[in-house]
C-alpha cells in the first residue's frame, strides 16, 4: 500500500492484514507509483483528489492506470464516483471537481481494452456519515420539526462508509476465482 506516513495508525492496521504491504510515497509521484505496482498482481487505486486537486487527480489517475498497465498488474480496481456534470447534461451547476475528476479517470479506464489487465471501476455515492457532516443534514421548520430532502435526481442508496472497506475486502479475495 502506498501511504504517505507508514507509521500513522491507518497505515500500521492496514499493515496487519495478510499480504499487506506498505511503501511509502505519494500518489503524485510517478516514482513512487512505480514502486507501489511493481510485482503486484492487482491494485486497488483511490486517488484523493481533496489533498491535490482535481488537475492532478485527473493526472495522476491516469497515469497510475497506465503506469499499472506497464508495470503488469493483472487487475486494477479504480475506486470512482459519479461524473457529476457529465450526468447533469453537462449544466455547471453540478460540475464537482472531485467527482468529475475520479468519473472522467473512469470513463478513460473504461474506454481501454481489457487485454492484459482486467479493470474494474467501483464507484462510490453519498455515505451515511454525510448525513450530518454538513452535506445533507436536515433542515429545520418553522414548527421545530426537520425535514430532510433528497437532493438527487435519480435513486441514490446512501451507503456506511466501511461498506467500501469491507466490499473491497470481500472482492480482493474472491476476484482470483473470478477471473475469465
Amino acid at each position: 500500500m502506498l501511504t504517505r506516513n507508514i507509521t500513522s495508525e491507518r497505515a500500521k492496521n492496514i499493515a496487519k492484514l495478510p499480504n499487506v504491504s506498505l511503501i511509502q510515497g505519494s500518489q503524485d509521484s510517478q516514482e513512487d507509483l512505480h514502486r507501489a505496482l511493481n510485482g503486484v498482481w492487482g491494485a486497488w487505486v483511490n486517488t484523493d483528489g481533496f489533498t491535490i486537486g482535481e488537475r492532478n487527480e485527473l493526472f495522476y489517475g491516469i497515469r497510475a492506470y497506465e503506469i499499472a498497465r506497464h508495470e503488469k498488474v493483472q487487475h486494477y480496481v479504480y475506486a470512482a464516483t459519479d461524473y457529476a456534470v457529465k450526468d447533469a447534461n453537462w449544466n455547471e451547476k453540478y460540475h464537482w471537481g472531485h467527482n468529475d475528476a475520479k468519473g472522467r479517470v473512469a470513463d478513460f479506464i473504461l474506454a481501454q481494452d481489457q487485454k492484459g489487465m482486467t479493470s474494474s471501476i467501483l464507484r462510490t455515492g453519498p455515505y451515511m456519515n454525510m448525513l450530518y457532516d454538513g452535506m445533507f443534514v436536515p433542515q429545520a421548520q418553522s414548527d421545530g420539526s426537520f425535514v430532510w430532502a433528497n437532493p438527487a435526481s435519480k435513486n441514490v442508496t446512501f451507503l456506511p462508509k466501511n461498506f467500501t472497506n469491507l466490499f473491497c475486502l470481500y472482492r480482493g479475495r474472491q476476484v482470483p476465482s473470478h477471473r475469465p
